[in-house]
Parts: structure tokens; sequence; C-alpha cells
């Protein structure tokens, strides 16, 4: 390559193996052990075929549901949407499509109900805690918020514990 010696150490040497998706079968890919991998490979595969990668990724999603944690579930997700976001000239109503083709099954639906849950109660507790720190702002003590509000004692106390740490973060 006609590098000098003392450069060529700094020079990564990598090997590249290129795959063509297209004629590998699915069945293959999904026995990558990288859940990521056999995603992205999928996805990666059938991104040019638009009536079928719709398909695809309910397919996917569906399958992947299967086996997955709630955190997982969400980052599925996720990385499907980037990777569309990303990689693909799909319209909002496209997207929109491809993402109600899959849940339409059981199990997704499922699972976004919970992610949809949590979501709610997230937005639940943020808006107690800024309810708490709020009324503190104006004066009101632990007993004094609980009894306004009709809270539990307990979580107010908790609440108001946690404020502190907030400022700290």
């Amino acid at each position: 390559m006609g590098m000098n010696d003392a450069l060529r150490r700094y020079v990564p040497d990598f090997d590249y193996v290129l795959i063509d998706l297209s004629v590998l079968p699915d069945e293959q890919i999904q026995t990558f052990r990288s859940r990521f991998l056999q995603i992205s490979a999928t996805l990666m595969k059938y991104q040019h075929r638009t009536k079928l990668f719709k398909r695809i990724v309910a397919e996917v999603v569906a399958h992947q549901f299967n086996s997955l944690s709630e955190d997982e579930q969400r980052q599925t997700v996720e990385a499907i949407l980037v990777y569309i976001l990303e990689y693909t000239n799909y319209t909002k109503q496209d997207i929109i499509s491809i993402f109600t083709e899959a849940t339409q099954n059981p199990v997704v639906m499922s699972g976004l109900e919970k992610l949809k849950q949590e979501g709610r109660q997230e937005g639940r507790r943020e808006a107690t805690f800024k309810l708490v720190k709020g009324a503190l702002k104006l004066g009101m003590d632990a007993k004094t918020i609980a009894d306004t509000f009709e809270m539990d004692i307990d979580e107010v106390s908790s609440i108001i514990a946690a404020i502190p740490q907030e400022k700290a973060q």
C-alpha cells in the first residue's frame, strides 16, 4: 500500500464480510445470537420491498414480543421506529400503517398496552411530584398537602424527601 511503516501500526487491519441478505433465509437470520442483529438484518433484507416490509415488521414485532421483557419491548419498538425513520423513505402515513398493522397482533397489543400504562403511571408520578413541590413553595406542610389533595401522608413525605435529591442531580 506504500504506507510509512511508522504509521502502519496505527491503521487497523479490518476484514469485512459482506452478506447478501436478500438470499439469506429468514430462518437463518433468526439464528443470529444477537436479537438486535436479528431485527436489523430482517429489516435491511426487506426495506426496499414496501408491501412486504410492512408485513415483515408486524411479524418481527410479534415474534420478538413473545420473549421480551417490557423494557426490551420498548427498546425493540424504538429501534424499529428509528430504523424506519433513518433508513427508509416511508411517509408519516406509511409508518402509521406499519405500526397499525404490527399492533393488530394480540401479543403486541398487550405489550403496547403495558407500555402505555407505564407511561400513564410515570406521568401521574411526575404530576404528583410537581403538585407536592408547588404546594411546598406555597408554604404548605406535608399533612396539609395530604389532606388538601387527598393523598397518603407517607407518599407526600417520600416525595418531599426526594426533592433535595432532585436539586442535586
